[in-house]
């Protein structure tokens, strides 16, 4: 069912209340409300196009044609967001779609960003900074084992100091865990997130607790027995979530652009 069908058949239940109140003043007060629930999207639609223009115009946005299979789709998305938060969304959408230098050519992301809530973009920008984090990460610890085999190269012998060697030792530990781990995002925000494809999630992992390896024992007549030992391992299955590829091209598209100006448009 389309939007426009969803409208009018809410215009048509409502009408029909009205009758039971109005009487035969009914279809003129009936189409008002049709007409206020098309004026309502124009608007909405008006007011994220006028946000997009000055974008372009802030930003030197060299605009370029976008099919209407990209077009279509974000503007009756648009016309049903109000909400200024969504309405900045949908602007800076368009403008990374019209921009001649990007290439974001793909139909989904209006779709996307109709089904979701304030909620599930401020869980996805938080992962996105624990995204961020963990590269810093990464290259901490490739500036250090860079660092550790020029050190070995140098002196050409196995012996360090002990401190430099733990803190290795620990910062690769810590991004291990972090990547595998990844970040919790609650439900139902991590739900609709991951049925959207923006995030992935992360397997459960098998811990198996140490024990000591058992060997052979002479038992009391004199026998050479083999002693057995049970290993028993446990999932842990809440582990959180990494951003996909998806994801990360869906905040890009969102993203403002630097713009000279602070200024924005009267809603």
């Amino acid at each position: 069912m389309t939007d426009n069908q969803i409208g009018e058949k809410i215009v048509d239940s409502v009408t029909g209340f009205l009758k039971r109140i109005l009487g035969s003043a009914t279809d003129e007060v009936g189409a008002i409300l049709s007409d206020r629930v098309r004026l309502t999207r124009f608007n909405n639609q008006i007011k994220m196009l006028a946000k997009a223009e000055k974008i372009c115009k802030d930003n030197n946005v060299s605009t370029k044609a976008i099919p209407i299979k990209l077009l279509f789709p974000l503007l009756e998305n648009a016309s049903l967001d109000d909400d200024e938060f969504f309405q900045d969304k949908w602007a800076n959408m368009l403008v990374n779609m019209l921009d001649s230098e990007q290439n974001y050519n793909n139909h989904v992301f209006p779709h996307i960003l109709g089904q979701i809530s304030i909620e599930d973009f401020s869980w996805l920008e938080k992962l996105v900074e624990h995204e961020n984090d963990l590269d810093k990460l990464e290259k901490e610890l490739r500036d250090k084992e860079h660092a550790n085999i020029l050190k070995k190269e140098e002196r050409r012998t196995n012996i360090y100091p002990y401190t430099y060697d733990r803190e290795l030792t620990e910062l690769r530990e810590k991004v291990k865990k972090t990547k595998q781990e990844g970040f919790y995002i609650p439900s139902p925000e991590s739900d609709n997130l991951h049925r959207l494809g923006l995030i992935i999630r992360m397997p459960p992992s098998i811990v198996i607790p140490e024990f000591e390896i058992g060997g052979q024992q002479v038992d009391h007549s004199g026998e050479v027995e083999t002693q057995w030992h049970t290993i028993e391992a446990e999932y842990e299955d809440d582990h959180g979530f990494h951003i996909s590829e998806l994801g990360e091209m869906f905040i890009e598209i969102c993203k403002e652009k630097t713009s000279e100006s602070d200024s924005g448009v009267p809603s």
